[in-house]
C-alpha cells in the first residue's frame, strides 16, 4: 500500500479537514442561537450572539459601568457636567430626541497618595477625535465595561484600547475617582463630550451605588433585572479569541476577513490613531 503523499496532496487534506471542522462549528451556531432569539435587543445581531455563545459573555463582579466626574453631557440646554445633572433633566439621545433623566447613580473610590489604582478601577481614556472628527470633542474617561455605540453595536471600552488614542489611565494626581451613571426608563445611547455611550442597563447593580437609598426614596423597590438593550452588546473573552483564531486557519490566504466586529472596529481605530500621531509629528 502506498503511504507517501505529495506536498500538494497533504496540503489539500489538511485544508479539507480544517474547512470541514470550521463548517461544522459554524453550522451549529444558528441552531444553538435559535433559543436565544427572544432575548436579543432592539437591533438584533448574529455577531453579538456568536460572541456571547463562544466566549460566555461578560458580566460578573466589579464596579458599575459609569462616566467620570467632569464629563459633559449633551442636554436640551447644552453641555452640562455629569455631576450637575438632576432627575428630570432632558438628555439628548441618539436620533436627536430628548429623554427625561430617571436617576443618577454615584460611586466613589479613594486611594492613598502614594498608592496605585487597582487596575479594575482605572477608567479608559478616549482622546479627542479618537472615533471620528470631533468624536469625542474632549477627552472622555469612562469605566472599562461602559459601552460605546459605533452605529451598529455597543462595545465595552476596554476592548477598544490601543494605547494610542484609547488607553487605560486615570487623570494625573487624582486620589478619588467619582463615577456617575445615568438611568432612563429604557436603555438609551446619549452623548458624553460628543461620544455616543450607553445608559444604565443592569438594574440588579443599583445597590452597588453609594446613593442607592436615594433611588429607593424616589421609586421604592421596583425590581431588578436588565433593561432590553438599545443594541447588541458585544463582549469578548480569551476563549472566544482562541476559537476564532482556530477558525481563521482554514481560510488564511483566501482573502476573507475572519475578524469579528469588535476586532474590525478596534483595528480601524488603532489605524486612525497612528495616522493622527504621524500627522501631529510631521
Amino acid at each position: 500500500m502506498e503511504t507517501d503523499q505529495t506536498p500538494s496532496r497533504r496540503s489539500f487534506i489538511r485544508f479539507s479537514t480544517i474547512t470541514t471542522a470550521k463548517a461544522a462549528v459554524l453550522s451549529s451556531l444558528p441552531i444553538a442561537l435559535a433559543s436565544k432569539a427572544q432575548a436579543s435587543g432592539r437591533h438584533s445581531s448574529f455577531i453579538s450572539d456568536c460572541l456571547e455563545l463562544i466566549g460566555g459573555g461578560g458580566g460578573g463582579g466589579g464596579p458599575p459601568v459609569c462616566l467620570l466626574r467632569g464629563t459633559h453631557i449633551q442636554t436640551e440646554r447644552g453641555l452640562v457636567p455629569i455631576e450637575s445633572l438632576r432627575v428630570g433633566d432632558l438628555i439628548v439621545v441618539v436620533g436627536g430626541a430628548t429623554e427625561p433623566l430617571k436617576w443618577i447613580g454615584r460611586k466613589s473610590y479613594r486611594k492613598q497618595t502614594k498608592e496605585r489604582w487597582a487596575r479594575r478601577l482605572l477608567p479608559v481614556r478616549v482622546a479627542p477625535a479618537a472615533m471620528a472628527p470631533d468624536v469625542p470633542q474632549r477627552p472622555v474617561y469612562l469605566s472599562q465595561r461602559h459601552s460605546i455605540y459605533d452605529g451598529q453595536a455597543l462595545i465595552p471600552a476596554k476592548y477598544l484600547v490601543n494605547r494610542h488614542s484609547i488607553s487605560t489611565e486615570a487623570p494625573v494626581d487624582l486620589d478619588q475617582l467619582d463615577y456617575y451613571q445615568l438611568e432612563f426608563d429604557e436603555h438609551q445611547v446619549f452623548f458624553a463630550e460628543g461620544l455616543p455611550v450607553e445608559s444604565f442597563q443592569a438594574r440588579d447593580l443599583r445597590p452597588n451605588f453609594d446613593n442607592f437609598e436615594e433611588y429607593r426614596a424616589l421609586y421604592g423597590d421596583d425590581g431588578g433585572g436588565s433593561l432590553q438593550p438599545f443594541a447588541p452588546v458585544l463582549r469578548r473573552s480569551r476563549t472566544s479569541d482562541k476559537v476564532i483564531a482556530l477558525l481563521r486557519i482554514g481560510i488564511t490566504g483566501l482573502g476573507v476577513d475572519a475578524r469579528d466586529h469588535v476586532q474590525r472596529v478596534a483595528s480601524k481605530l488603532k489605524a486612525r490613531a497612528l495616522v493622527l500621531d504621524s500627522t501631529d509629528h510631521a
